[in-house]
């Protein structure tokens, strides 16, 4: 399957936020999502992949409550990590704001 960067990186954030929001209610998909995060892990690339998607899905919970707080944090994510997925994604989520698309 050829995924592009920003495809795989939208794909490990909906893991990440998988693994943190049905912690208390789905055991199994927690345990799950934990699994697949563990593989992705694996080598380097995996794990500047995760830590990206949990930065990203930071800024998305932090937007729901703050939209102030939610650009700051994207906005840091295009600064340290310029030329990356997560900054393409940053930058649409920011016009999204910016637009008040939900």
């Amino acid at each position: 399957e050829d995924v592009s960067a920003t495809d795989r990186l939208a794909r490990v954030e909906e893991v990440v936020a998988a693994s943190e929001q049905f912690v208390a209610t789905l055991p199994d998909v927690v345990r799950a999502a934990n699994k697949h995060l563990a593989e992705v892990n694996r080598d380097a690339a995996g794990k500047e992949t995760v830590r990206q998607a949990q930065l990203l899905h930071r800024a998305a919970v932090a937007t729901r409550r703050s939209p102030d707080r939610g650009h700051a944090l994207y906005q840091q994510i295009i600064a340290h990590h310029p030329d990356s997925p997560a900054a393409d994604l940053a930058a649409k989520r920011l016009a999204d704001i910016a637009g008040g698309s939900p």
